[in-house]
Order: structure tokens, then C-alpha cells, then sequence
């Protein structure tokens, strides 16, 4: 099933179950379902708002092929600023939330640019991302990693950064597109030598900077991520990713936690949606 599909569902309101061809071990990929609420949140905006910043909590895992709902609320709303709050509800259970920040267009106060491309080389320089990881999802992206330094030996922290793009590019990229690109990768501490253990994402904060529409679907982005720290059984990283002719598109902030093999509902959150006035659903 391609990613184009699986959104376009989502903006008439549908949630078709999701096939296995985005699973990994059984479960459904953190990208997808992501990219799935980035998606639902950003339809009903206000045309000329845009999404600025978006916050995944991965609650409980998400099964294939199974059927799902999604409930929306709309926290505030205003020419200026738009928050939501949406959920992926699964078998009675919250497995996913998201909360979603618009802005709408205002004049710029000040241009800054901070951001400086790192030198990638070529695609071709580079090796297969799934010589790092094994998964069914992988079979949607083409990815090429082109510096993966382990320990920090070759710059001051732990790195991993490549070319990326989908095998099958979409239409139009959008931030939900990029979401499930970003997230495709590794965590960057999954690289390392000397950790064991199963690793599960608890959140993700992505911050979006240009507006993906005007980016070339087919056209290959950077993608860089650092160990910001980690100690005993969660990690923190931080990735950027930025276009070939170097400008910046998003950042992200990445929370991961070492759980034992097998551990996969380990965070009981065993209460149901709220029934509200200001919550709607979609299934």
C-alpha cells in the first residue's frame, strides 16, 4: 500500500487498516501511524495556517491490519495559532496521541539562519540502510547512509546520517510524508556497540521550518542524527534534515527507552477518550 493512499483515506475521514508491507516484528511502524495523525490533524486547518511543530507519544504498539479510530480535539483555534490533539485509539486502547501547533502567515520580524548543511558526498558513496536494520517498512524508502560514526571518534558525538527519499515518491511531499521519512531511521543508539535490549521510541517532537510542497518529491534529503545523551535505559537524539541545495526543513527530538525483549505494553495507560462535545472522531 503505498503512503499516498494510506492519506488520502485518512483526509476523507476513513481509517483503513494498515497492511503488514509497513510493519516490523509484528507491529506497525511509529512513522506511519505518525505520519497517519500528522495527516489528520492538518485537515479542517485554516487555509494559509501551517504546521509548525508536532509532538508523537507512542503509547501501546499499533497492530497491521487492523482497524483503528482516531478522535480529534481542537484545543485552540485562531488566525494566529492552532493547537489539536489527536489520538490513534486501537482495541479500546490509546496507542498513539499527537499534538499539533499551526501558525498562520505573519510578516517575518527577523531572518536567521543558523543551519549549515553537513558534507554528505554523493548517494552513491554510501550503503544500503538495511545492511543496519531489518524491516518490512524498508521496502517503501530508499535510503543511503553515508556516515555512521559509532563512538564519536571522527566528531564530538555519535552520528548516523545518509540520503533519503521513497522508493515510490508521493505526489506532493508534506510534513506527514516527512514524518514517516525521518522515523525510518534507526535510533541512533539502536547503532551503537554496546547496547542490548529492545528499543521503543516514548516520544517525538518534529519542528518544521519550510514549506514541503515546494520541495521535489523524487529529489533526495539529508538527514543527520546525534546522541544527545544517553544513560542506564533512555537515550536522547536530535536529527536535522535539509534539502541537496542545503536549506534546512525539519529538526526533530527523539526520546528512546531500552525495555527487555518481549516488553512491549509497558506503559498501562488504561483510559478510554473522553466523551466531549469538543471531540470528534473518524473511523
Amino acid at each position: 500500500m503505498h503512503i499516498d493512499a494510506i492519506l488520502s483515506r485518512i483526509k476523507q475521514r476513513i481509517c483503513t487498516p494498515i497492511d503488514s508491507s509497513w510493519a516490523q516484528k509484528g507491529i506497525l511502524f511509529e512513522g506511519i501511524t505518525g505520519a497517519v495523525l500528522c495527516q489528520a490533524a492538518m485537515d479542517g486547518t485554516e487555509r494559509g495556517s501551517r504546521l509548525r511543530q508536532l509532538h508523537l507519544e507512542f503509547v501501546r504498539p499499533v497492530l497491521p491490519a487492523e482497524p483503528y479510530i482516531i478522535s480529534e480535539e481542537c484545543i485552540a483555534q485562531g488566525s494566529a495559532h492552532t493547537s489539536k490533539e489527536m489520538r490513534l485509539i486501537q482495541g479500546g486502547k490509546v496507542r498513539v496521541t499527537a499534538r499539533a501547533g499551526f501558525f498562520g502567515h505573519q510578516p517575518p520580524a527577523f531572518v536567521m539562519q543558523s543551519f549549515s548543511s553537513p558534507s554528505l558526498g554523493e548517494r552513491p558513496d554510501g550503503q544500503p540502510l538495511r545492511r543496519l536494520v531489518e524491516a518490512e517498512f524498508l521496502e517503501h524508502f530508499d535510503y543511503q547512509v553515508i556516515d555512521l560514526d559509532r563512538r564519536g571518534e571522527t566528531a564530538a558525538t555519535p552520528t548516523l546520517a545518509g540520503w533519503m527519499r521513497f522508493k515510490h515518491p508521493p505526489k506532493v511531499l508534506t510534513e506527514a510524508h516527512l514524518v514517516a521519512m525521518i522515523d525510518a531511521w534507526p535510533p541512533l543508539v539502536q547503532a551503537l556497540p554496546d547496547t542490548s535490549g529492545a528499543l521503543r521510541t516514548l516520544n517525538w517532537s518534529f519542528h518544521f521550518f519550510e514549506r514541503m510542497d515546494l520541495v521535489c518529491p523524487n529529489a533526495p534529503l539529508g538527514y543527520r542524527a546525534q546522541l544527545g545523551f544517553g544513560t542506564q535505559d533512555v537515550s536522547v537524539s536530535t536529527t536535522e534534515v535539509w534539502t541537496r541545495e542545503g536549506t534546512p526543513l525539519a529538526r526533530s527530538f527523539q526520546t528512546n527507552a531500552i525495555v527487555s525483549e518481549g516488553q512491549t505494553d509497558c506503559l498501562p495507560i488504561n483510559s478510554q477518550p473522553e466523551n466531549s462535545a469538543s471531540i470528534s472522531r473518524f473511523a
